[in-house]
């Protein structure tokens, strides 16, 4: 059921996205870039698994200045050297199956009571998700 003032596509796909493992990772203050949750959803002892958090280990420890090394989207891109970039239909990050419009939604046309809402909204879920911090 849709909460009353909220666009139904929008919701589905916040829903959408708090059943993910990014938003879980998130919520219980794990880091979330794109390695973090690649590497928990494998097997380390996977040889292919381990030849990959090897490389990626490798390419991050070379990223200068180091302060850099913690920013999410430098890990993100380090990840996108190693292992590609993701194709069309689906992420790398978190395999097949989780499609593509759900890591990367379309926008659509916002209207000024679209922003509004989205605000409210942002908002709303700011003081909820509070409880899990």
């Amino acid at each position: 059921m849709v909460p009353p003032n909220i666009i139904a596509d929008q919701w589905t796909v916040l829903v959408a996205y708090w059943n993910t493992e990014d938003a879980k990772m998130e919520q219980s203050g794990e880091e979330s870039d794109k390695f973090s949750v690649w590497k928990k959803a494998r097997k380390e002892s996977n040889p292919e698994v381990a030849q990959v958090i090897n490389e990626y280990n490798r390419k991050l420890s070379l990223v200068r200045p180091v302060e850099d090394q913690k920013h999410t989207a430098v890990k993100d891109r380090v990840f996108h050297d190693v292992i590609g970039e993701d194709g069309h239909g689906y992420c790398r990050t978190s395999g097949s199956t989780m499609s593509r419009n759900l890591v990367y939604p379309q926008e659509p046309l916002e209207t000024a009571d679209n922003n509004d809402l989205i605000a409210k909204i942002t908002e709303e879920v700011t003081e909820k998700l509070k409880v899990f911090r």
